[in-house]
């Protein structure tokens, strides 16, 4: 168990649900990874509880989170109108000299959709998934329509490059209803004065 829900616990590395509590046997060992999906820059820090033979191990995570390469960052505040449809571009930059492709590419949230094929002219002749040495490519727009019912939605995007490094990207977006429309949106009478 973890104090943050952007730290996630993956083990004996399966992303497969692990039946508690785990019985080890003599010498017998458990890998446990921690992935952290931290959604700001600077200090990140959480507690990680396990509970060992009736004792509560707490240990504590600290990492400093700081940009990263391929310039994903977690996609915030993003309004939709009610019936109305958004599309946002996920760009990657390819910071090494070699072309990467990408290996695994989902969408946590069915309300999301991916779309290939809204995508520049300009990248038609070659496939999203490969991204040239040092250069930056739209890899996918990702297309939602909101539900009127609910106030807030998110998803993460989930990315795997061909070397090995991984992304979780976050994606929030908030509705605004457009049943009632109000101008201005915002009347300021002053101060009032109390008699």
């Amino acid at each position: 168990m973890t104090s943050s829900p952007e730290v996630q616990i993956k083990i004996n590395g399966t992303d497969e649900e692990v039946e508690l509590p785990i019985v080890l046997q003599p010498q017998e060992k458990l890998v446990v990874n921690i992935i952290t999906t931290p959604h700001n820059l600077g200090t990140f820090e959480s507690i990680i509880y396990v509970l060992l033979e009736q004792r509560i191990f707490i240990k504590t995570f600290k990492a400093i989170v700081t940009p990263n390469k391929y310039g994903l960052a977690p996609i915030y505040y993003l309004t939709a109108q009610n019936r109305e449809e958004i599309n946002h571009p996920i760009v990657v930059a390819n910071p090494s000299s070699k072309s990467i492709f990408v290996e695994e590419f989902y969408i946590t949230n069915q309300l999301f959709k991916a779309d290939f094929k809204k995508l520049n002219s300009k990248q038609k002749n070659q496939p999203n998934f490969f991204i040239d040495g040092n250069s930056n490519r739209t890899f996918v727009n990702i297309m939602f329509q909101p539900d009127p019912e609910v106030e807030l939605d998110e998803t993460l995007i989930v990315i795997k490059f061909s070397n090995g490094d991984f992304f979780r990207v976050p994606m929030y977006v908030r509705h605004r209803s457009n049943l009632i429309e109000t101008k201005p949106t915002f009347i300021d009478f002053g101060l009032v004065q109390k008699n």
